[in-house]
């Protein structure tokens, strides 16, 4: 399904123009379920957008798919990109440690 909307919905804003630019809210769960049963994706990062939007990656470490999801807060949610060839990547740390050899209480 995930992989079949965004053609579509490219194809409709094409033909249709501006006023059918923008594809239709679908329900985020279903969207979540369908994803799991299908391509056996799941939720593996969740992003705040500066607008306010939910951004949600769903991927396979398996098989390396992942759609791309943005959830605005009226709860309207959309496919907006997928592909293949995901990978996870360590995060940086978010307590790095303190580099400053005057801090280390080690003679320099």
């Amino acid at each position: 399904m995930f992989h079949r909307l965004i053609p579509a919905a490219i194809g409709l804003c094409v033909v249709a123009g501006p006023a059918a630019a923008q594809p239709r809210c679908l329900d985020y769960h279903a969207l979540l379920a369908d994803a799991a049963a299908r391509y056996g994706e799941q939720p593996v990062s969740l992003a705040l957008s500066a607008r306010g939007h939910a951004v949600v990656t769903l991927a396979n470490p398996r098989s390396g798919t992942w759609t791309l999801l943005v959830r605005r807060a009226d709860g309207c949610t959309r496919a907006v990109d997928h592909g293949e060839a995901w990978t996870a990547i360590d995060p940086p740390d978010r307590n790095p440690p303190n580099l400053d050899p005057s801090q280390s209480g080690e003679p320099s």
